[in-house]
């Protein structure tokens, strides 16, 4: 029964390239930590070929419209994307979903090379803001990152399908955060992913 829903899973999922769209490598993260959590040996590779199937590959910046229609049974996306789209969508445990930071350790199990040699791991999926240094307005950029961190912004961030964070941490020089920014810094992440 199972080989015949991977049979199926396979031919109608639908993946981003993961040379091109950090996406497309996360989601082979989910498999490589599904099959290990499971214990199912083999399951990324019944499910998703190898690592470069283009027959799965989905361009979720131009093929929305493909899945409204009915041309694509699943995909794998970030959960903002499905959220802001309206789609259903399964919440997947925090063990392969890549959401946790507790669970760096257990992510970075995961790996993936590019044609390229460039080697990607597991990490929780964080976002980022920076101010570059040669910024023409700093003083906007600043005021754009004051609003994004109000309370208007963390709505903002919900109504798009993100997750109201708890804490800003800096990777990199705290001492390059703007004098006004820095009381808002919580502490420091030490791994950029």
């Amino acid at each position: 029964m199972l080989d015949a829903t991977y049979a199926i899973l396979s031919r109608t999922l639908r993946r981003p390239n993961p040379v091109v769209d950090s996406g497309g490598y996360r989601a082979l993260f989910v498999f490589d930590l599904a099959e290990r959590l499971y214990k199912l040996p083999g399951l990324k590779q019944r499910v998703l070929g190898d690592d470069h199937n283009e027959a799965q590959y989905f361009d979720r910046t131009k093929e929305f419209p493909v899945i409204r229609d009915g041309h694509i049974d699943a995909f794998l996306t970030y959960i903002t994307n499905a959220s802001v789209e309206g789609f259903p969508f399964l919440d997947l445990p925090e063990e392969i979903d890549q959401s946790n930071p507790s669970m760096q350790k257990w992510y970075e199990t995961a790996s993936y090379t590019n044609p390229r040699g460039q080697t990607f791991r597991g990490a929780y999926a964080a976002y980022a803001v920076t101010i570059p240094v040669a910024a023409t307005s700093p003083a906007a950029a600043e005021a754009f990152v004051r609003l994004l961190l109000s309370e208007k912004g963390m709505t903002m961030f919900e109504r798009a399908g993100f997750q109201r964070f708890n804490d800003l941490r800096v990777a990199g020089d705290q001492t390059a955060v703007p004098e006004s920014l820095r009381p808002l810094i919580m502490g420091r992440r030490d791994k950029c992913e």
